[in-house]
């Protein structure tokens, strides 16, 4: 009855105490039930007649079902090594993102001054700015995986979603696999960035078209769904209450237990070289916690895989406007700049950018130069540009520092996180922030706005 993988340790620890060695015989071990499957059991027992040579002979005790307790011991385990890898993640896309900065920045700057560089120059340098801009797709992989994406949050019927991916996908998985989609009939309203949530949908669907090289059939529905305080106990953040799922089904190969366990994970794949960065599924699952859902996975080998995007659903379809920034005109000013800013080939291209459009700048590497900048300057400065992360002291420090001197004080802050929903702008609240990394239009319309504001 005892599965042959504790048997050895239940026996150990029996015979310990038979001999006496141990006052007690206690043991957790998978046993077999009456169905023929295996269970967990906590086994405690004390000895109550022994032979004379003190070995007992009769043991009295207990077998207590706790499979319940042993899933939610794993599943807990297994999200503080998603949380601890998200952490890490993020860390990651952080000090890549200045690293971006600095390229991307520096290939902008070299085409606004295209007319120096020969054609295969010009080539060259848009070929540098290509990939850095889809090395920036990656780090957004990896924030949303750390759950520090920046998202665009509106309420969203799930149906437009599926819909609106709908002929994209049939031009994606090819024609040997059948593609059906079931919406509800009923409005599906959620509150989530539209954008990423249809790219969580893309990934899904070219995971499962992966998983059937054969052919198959795929199954793309949206579903009520009522999460009990039950189903949500393990899932910090996800309110109990009426949901809406997006259920991705497919008829593949499906997945064994040591690849769902690993499924969010970032750069796990079991694609072969070149075929996936293995970052689609850790972006699926960073996208869905961020925005207050769960993910829930059914697979088996052979009998295809089947994956809920769980979101809580709201009553009231108010959708949060998305601002746009096409102006490029208006963007140059003379008014002098607090930059502070410790990676110092982003300070020095900082610095170039907004000189060069005639503002004057004085330049610190961390909070507490520009602290002391600012008091040896006299003039004063309309606008500090900080970077949020430091040694030494931050962004966010640094300011309040200042406004304890200048109380209207404008700010704008940079980072390689999304933005952090504490920072404003002045009394009026409204944020003043730059994810990195940013373009050097993108930075001047955003200094130029800060100050204008």
């Amino acid at each position: 009855m005892v599965h042959r993988d504790d048997l050895q340790a239940v026996r150990d620890r029996l015979e310990d105490h038979v001999r006496g060695t141990a006052p007690v015989y206690e043991s957790e071990h998978r046993l077999r039930d009456a169905k023929g499957e295996w269970i967990w059991v906590l086994e405690r027992g004390r000895g109550v007649a022994w032979d004379e040579n003190g070995r007992a002979t009769r043991i009295i005790g207990t077998t207590t079902d706790i499979s319940d307790r042993k899933r939610l011991e794993q599943q807990f385990n297994q999200a503080q090594k998603m949380e601890a890898v998200g952490h890490l993640a993020g860390g990651v896309a952080h000090d890549f993102n200045n690293v971006l900065t600095a390229i991307l920045t520096t290939a902008e700057l070299l085409l606004e001054d295209s007319k120096r560089l020969q054609a295969d120059q010009l080539a060259d340098v848009q070929e540098i700015r290509d990939a850095a801009l889809r090395a920036a797709e990656i780090t957004g992989q990896l924030l949303a995986f750390g759950r520090r994406q920046q998202l665009r949050p509106r309420t969203v019927d799930v149906n437009d979603a599926v819909h609106g991916v709908e002929r994209l996908l049939r031009r994606l998985i090819g024609e040997h696999i059948v593609l059906e989609t079931e919406c509800h009939p009923e409005p599906a309203l959620i509150r989530t960035d539209p954008g990423q949530l249809e790219q969580a949908i893309i990934n899904l669907a070219l995971n499962a078209r992966d998983a059937m090289p054969d052919g198959g059939r795929l199954v793309i529905t949206t579903l009520p769904l009522t999460l009990t305080p039950a189903r949500v106990a393990d899932q910090p953040g996800v309110p109990p209450g009426p949901a809406w799922a997006v259920r991705v089904s497919d008829s593949g190969t499906g997945m064994d237990a040591a690849t769902r366990e690993r499924l969010f994970e970032p750069f796990f794949t079991t694609k072969g070289l070149g075929q996936g960065a293995g970052l689609g599924m850790a972006m699926v699952y960073g996208f869905v916690r961020q925005s207050g859902g769960m993910v829930h996975v059914d697979s088996a080998p052979g009998t295809g895989t089947r994956i809920d995007l769980i979101f809580p659903s709201v009553l009231i379809a108010e959708d949060t406007p998305i601002p746009t920034d096409t102006e490029t005109t208006g963007v140059d000013g003379q008014e002098t700049i607090l930059l502070a800013e410790d990676e110092g080939a982003v300070r020095g291209l900082l610095e170039r950018i907004l000189r060069n459009h005639g503002y004057t700048v004085l330049s610190a590497g961390n909070g507490r130069e520009a602290l002391e900048l600012a008091a040896r300057n006299d003039d004063g400065f309309a606008l500090v540009i900080s970077d949020l992360v430091m040694p030494e002291m931050g962004g966010r420090e640094l300011v309040e520092r200042l406004r304890e001197r200048i109380p209207d004080l404008r700010f704008l802050f940079l980072s390689g996180y999304p933005s952090d929903p504490a920072s404003d702008q002045g009394s009026g609240g409204a944020p003043a922030f730059l994810q990195k990394p940013f373009s050097p239009m993108a930075l001047l319309r955003e200094v130029r706005r800060a100050l204008d504001a």
